[in-house]
């Protein structure tokens, strides 16, 4: 059975070696945000990465971090008429960088000039392909880069009498040069070449000239130009703008054969319809839970849309979601694998987890409190224990486990275990781990009542430990281990910090011998602030903290024989794992560092 812990972050996509030695990339596609084609494939651009659906076969083919894009979120897609797809990434730091993949070679390449740039905002929010450029619309403003050589070539950043650096979210192009800004909408005027120049540019602000609070898109249609609004679509009429057609709030527009078909939302509904000239007509309707992100009309009778139930594919006033095999989300707390190879994942604390997934090697399975007996679905801890029981520690409701099929939910009214000083039925169950008689402990995260420590006893009962007198109702523990000799350690890591042990003797059921305390600076640790541990194959203690390692060679005599790695000092340990061959992978906030 193998543990890893917190060796993934959570939020990220999930990476699995293989026997091959390559990598695959398992996230969640559900979220759409874009959509275009090439012939008959329908490309699709998510938060966990890209797909692309064949409109002939039905085949879905995914493009992934591990199969070369920089970054797994995604903030938008264009393809190019050679038929190479370029897509807007999207890192934790809200900084952007183009990447390109080329179906003939199945590569991408990396285009890093806007995350590398002085910009202080760097999102890409959107991009078209136009005979030999891209239109990068940024937060900082329109960049175009040139699909043959991969080299930006132009930059501009002031509109008229918009503020320089005005964000640009999208840019359309027939004949003239639009951009939709944060400010309203960018003009570039006939007969211009110097786009560099703000007077290059016609303004028309929202509020002012254009009577909505924000605007989204723009196109021509039946040679008028539209504009998307909160409120409706607006068409210019000289240079004023007047109300084409009251609707809610238009998101995008698209022009096909002799019909304008668009997206509106209100707080009900999100719907796409189409008009004529005359007539609205009600393609497709869902309720406001399902957010319609983008459209691609594939012809008179298909509409294809990214939303955030996966891609829809909708004919005849109905919609079939297409969405390639994944976790429900892209949230990974804590795994652990069975010795049958099934993944098990715990996704997340305080109303961000989504339940339990299992993964086979073939299909993903969610288990929440939609199908299961979960008083809460923010479990966040797993274990395996060595009767191959799988407990689930959650986030204020206990614990749960998971045996030959069944679940078992640990929590109620009558729960013996206190929670937090302010509500003593939240309870946060942190690390578990069997003893060797089989006994699973448990850290409890915050205590009211100062037992940190509980344990399912073999015969079903739960017990609770006070470990020393120096824990208090605003102590909280994290990081727990169990050495050869059954002594408890864990960490105290926002209160009375320091590293805790405690040993019963074995003997749940008398206290007199029980035996604890607390390690700090003053008995060698390298700092109090305890941010992980791991036991070694020889039995030594590896203490991880915000300076460094300390590891504890004789855990019985805790106090001999510190020490403090060198090649670890100064170092934020955020984890450690030990291998089959005795190596500590520590990882740091400089990245992975192997002793």
């Amino acid at each position: 059975m193998i543990k890893l812990k917190y060796l993934l972050l959570m939020l990220l996509p999930l990476l699995i070696n293989v026997n091959s030695q390559t990598w695959h990339t398992y996230t969640t596609m559900k979220n759409a945000v874009d959509i275009d084609a090439h012939g008959d494939s329908i490309w699709v651009a998510t938060t966990g990465g890209a797909f692309y659906y064949n409109v002939e076969d039905g085949n879905i083919s995914t493009i992934l971090q591990s199969d070369g894009l920089s970054n797994s979120s995604l903030t938008s897609l264009a393809v190019d008429n050679e038929g190479k797809v370029w897509f807007g990434t999207l890192d934790g730091n809200d900084e952007g960088m183009v990447n390109v993949y080329d179906p003939s070679s199945s590569s991408v390449k990396e285009i890093g000039d806007i995350m590398n740039s002085n910009y202080s905002q760097k999102t890409i929010n959107s991009l078209l392909a136009s005979g030999d450029t891209i239109f990068v619309a940024t937060d900082f403003g329109q960049s175009l880069l040139n699909i043959d050589n991969y080299t930006f070539y132009d930059t501009y950043v002031k509109f008229g009498d918009f503020a320089s650096l005005s964000m640009v979210k999208k840019v359309y192009k027939s004949g003239k040069i639009y951009l939709v800004t944060e400010n309203g909408l960018a003009v570039q005027k006939s007969l211009t070449a110097n786009l560099s120049a703000p007077e290059s540019w016609l303004s028309y602000e929202t509020s002012n000239d254009i009577p909505a609070a924000e605007i989204y898109d723009v196109v021509k249609y039946q040679s008028q130009v539209l504009v998307a609004a909160n409120n409706g679509i607006y068409f210019q009429n000289g240079d004023s703008w007047t109300r084409y057609l009251s609707a809610d709030s238009v998101k995008q527009m698209s022009v096909y054969g002799n019909l304008l078909y668009f997206i509106s939302a209100n707080s009900n509904t999100n719907s796409i319809l189409s008009y004529n000239g005359s007539e609205l007509t009600t393609l497709y309707q869902v309720s406001s839970s399902t957010l319609i992100n983008a459209m691609h009309v594939y012809d008179n009778s298909t509409i294809y849309a990214a939303s955030s139930s996966g891609m829809l594919k909708i004919t005849g006033g109905s919609a079939e979601t297409i969405i390639p095999d994944g976790p429900d989300e892209n949230l990974f707390a804590d795994m652990v694998v069975d010795d049958d190879g099934v993944l098990w994942v715990a996704t997340g604390i305080s109303g961000y987890g989504v339940g339990i997934f299992s993964f086979d090697g073939t299909s993903w399975n969610t288990y929440n409190t939609g199908n299961t007996s979960f008083s809460s679905d923010n479990f966040y801890t797993a274990y395996i224990a060595p009767d191959k029981t799988i407990y689930f520690g959650n986030w204020g409701r206990g614990f749960a486990s998971y045996k030959e099929g069944e679940f078992t939910n640990y929590y109620s009214s009558s729960f013996p275990i206190t929670g937090i000083p302010d509500d003593i039925n939240y309870v946060v169950i942190g690390d578990m781990e069997a003893d060797s008689d089989g006994n699973i402990w448990m850290l409890n995260y915050w205590c009211k009542n100062g037992e940190p420590l509980s344990v399912l006893s073999t015969d079903g009962e739960i017990t609770n430990f006070s470990v020393s007198s120096s824990i208090g109702s605003d102590d909280k523990m994290e990081h727990m281990v169990i050495d050869q000799y059954d002594t408890k350690w864990f960490g105290v890591t926002t209160g009375t910090t320091g590293l805790f042990y405690f040993n019963d003797n074995g003997t749940l059921d008398n206290t007199s011998d029980d035996e604890s305390g607390r390690l700090t600076t003053s008995s060698g640790l390298i700092d109090n602030n305890i941010t992980a541990l791991a036991l070694d194959d020889i039995g030594s203690l590896w203490v991880g903290t915000t300076s460094g390692v300390t590891v504890i060679p004789q855990p019985s005599s805790p106090t001999s024989n510190i020490t403090t790695p060198t090649a670890l000092r100064q170092q934020t340990v955020s984890c450690i794992a030990v291998d089959a061959l005795n190596r500590k992978w520590v990882g740091t906030l400089e990245g992975v560092i192997v002793m």
